[in-house]
């Protein structure tokens, strides 16, 4: 664009000498082209705030955890992750921004995440404990969903497991407690 203007410019500098050159009589003044617009290259989008934490490539139940994160251990129905440079205060935040529902409750000593949903395990419900730990933060993250109840026996075998008959008489009479 700016060579483009240049070149223009140039242009019609050179027919301005030569109509100056014929000895044809000047009329009006030159006009001059507009100056060249400097043209401000766009910022992206994804600036951090400052203190803002980057989402890193670890998950834990399908939360992403934040950069510098790094799962220690995964058990069962806990995940266990440590981050050697990553604050308390801004881990909070990161984590605070990604649940859903459930409460927090926080002081300068620990974080506690009750009864919460994380975007990637929409149908289960989490705690999430956050320490610091030195220049760093730990995270436990507990699976709280409750178990599925055994589907739902007729009467009879209802009755049958507490030891009755289906008159409510006892299935072994030796057998009292």
């Amino acid at each position: 664009m700016r060579r483009a203007v240049r070149c223009s410019l140039a242009a019609m500098e050179a027919v301005f000498s030569i109509v100056l050159a014929c000895g044809c009589k000047k009329t009006s003044a030159p006009q001059q082209a507009p100056a060249p617009v400097a043209v401000e290259s766009a910022k992206p989008i994804d600036h951090l705030a400052p203190g803002e934490l980057a989402e890193g490539t670890e998950k834990a139940f399908g939360l992403l955890l934040p950069k510098g994160m790094h799962v220690n251990s995964a058990f069962g129905n806990e995940v266990a992750a440590t981050g050697n440079d990553v604050p308390y205060g801004p881990l909070v935040d990161y984590l605070h921004a990604r649940v859903r529902g459930g409460s927090l409750k926080r002081n300068s000593f620990q974080a506690i995440f009750d009864q919460v949903k994380v975007p990637g395990a929409p149908d289960r419900v989490y705690s999430i404990f956050v320490r610091p730990r030195g220049t760093g933060s730990f995270v436990s993250m507990v699976d709280e969903t409750p178990a599925e109840p055994p589907p739902a026996a007729d009467q009879d075998e209802r009755m049958r497991q507490v030891g009755l008959t289906k008159s409510g008489k006892l299935l072994d009479p030796t057998h009292l407690h």
